[in-house]
């Protein structure tokens, strides 16, 4: 018997040629320890010869395979798991049948490696699989913004953090935002997002702010007394860190030369800050609202990106920006949705700001920042 099963593998081209079916068939009367010892050498001789058959004949592979894949024990599924993972170009049907296994040693490998599986399907998987199966394809080479929403909406913190950690993962502001809010109870978390080289500035902040809070509950109950210096140390140090990283981007950099170019002009207005937060363009949102409320732009990115709109309301009405203006500013801030309901409400109270008392509080900020040296001879 032994003899008969290893020359039908033996075979397999010969069979290939006249049939799909032929093989999977033939062994319909043996076990499944013979049909586990069939599909082995159909893969090792495929894997040896896979350069040298036709689009045909792989796809007569793919098919002969599946019919056996459903007859076969885990162990053997885990070996072509093993060998099919990393391949390019390998059989469709079987990389797919693998990835799709609920037990993890025979989907993980695939579900972390194989090229051969598209978007539509990795999405799928991660909207339904096992928390097990979502860490696999957290550690993917490369992954979609599409992908890594669903991964962190539905992912443990085992997923979230490796896919904070992974370069190659392609984070959208809607994942950032889950995974900053998420941060909120996760130093490592945090850490993880915090040195991420593509996280935008609006949810660096927003991390700062609120991971940092995570960083001082754990050092209060380390530092005891010492709780209320280290508090003070790190909000100095976020302060810092935000004012010296903004000097440093290239980003602020050219929204500078856009925004000297506009006043050059006698065109910085309303108009163009509405444009600017309707296109996403956080940076010329900020240096413009900078120029326009004659603050320091470290002060300004602050305001806009808090939870809170009242010191960006003050500063808006101060300026004459309308209701509409603002409220693209509330919606560029990512890091902090609002419904419609609340919009509602946030409409009413900026309009029935005076803006006159609004103009004096503005007024009280820049000769402040003008006493701390933060401001170069205000003009407003």
């Amino acid at each position: 018997m032994e003899k008969n099963v290893q020359a039908l593998a033996t075979e397999m081209p010969t069979v290939l040629a006249n049939s799909s079916t032929t093989l999977a068939d033939g062994l319909c009367g043996h076990t499944v320890r013979e049909r586990g010892r069939v599909l082995r050498e159909t893969a090792d001789l495929f894997l040896s010869k896979s350069a040298s058959y036709s689009d045909q004949q792989i796809t007569l592979f793919d098919n002969v395979m599946l019919k056996l894949l459903d007859h076969v024990d885990r162990e053997v599924r885990e070996y072509l798991s093993s060998r099919f993972a990393s391949l390019d170009g390998a059989l469709p049907g079987v990389i797919r049948r693998l990835a799709n296994d609920d037990a993890i040693v025979v989907a993980g490998p695939v579900l972390q490696q194989s090229p051969c599986l598209d978007e539509e399907f990795l999405v799928g998987c991660a909207k339904s699989k096992s928390q097990d199966h979502l860490a696999a394809m957290s550690l993917r080479p490369t992954i979609s913004h599409q992908l890594s929403d669903v991964l962190i909406e539905r992912g443990n913190d085992r997923v979230v953090l490796n896919l904070a950690k992974n370069s190659g993962a392609k984070l959208s502001d809607h994942g950032y935002s889950l995974m900053v809010d998420r941060a909120r109870d996760s130093q490592q978390l945090a850490c993880a997002v915090f040195n991420r080289a593509d996280i935008p500035r609006e949810h660096m902040l927003a991390l700062l702010k609120k991971a940092s809070a995570a960083v001082r509950n754990e050092l209060q109950l380390e530092a005891g007394r010492k709780a209320e210096e280290v508090s003070e140390a790190l909000r100095l140090a976020s302060q810092r860190l935000q004012e010296t990283s903004q000097e440093d981007s290239r980003r602020y950099a050219d929204a500078r030369l856009r925004i000297a170019e506009l006043q050059q002009a006698g065109c910085l207005s309303e108009k163009e800050i509405l444009t600017f937060a309707r296109q996403g363009k956080f940076e010329e949102v900020v240096i413009a609202i900078s120029e326009l409320s004659c603050l320091p732009a470290a002060q300004t990115e602050r305001l806009i990106v808090e939870e809170t709109c009242d010191r960006l309301f003050i500063v808006s009405r101060a300026i004459g920006l309308s209701w509409p203006c603002v409220r693209q500013l509330l919606l560029i801030n990512s890091t902090a949705p609002r419904s419609s309901e609340q919009m509602e409400h946030l409409m009413s109270t900026y309009n029935a700001i005076p803006r006159g008392s609004a103009a004096k509080t503005l007024q009280v900020h820049q000769l402040r920042e003008k006493a701390r040296g933060g401001l170069k001879g205000a003009s407003h």
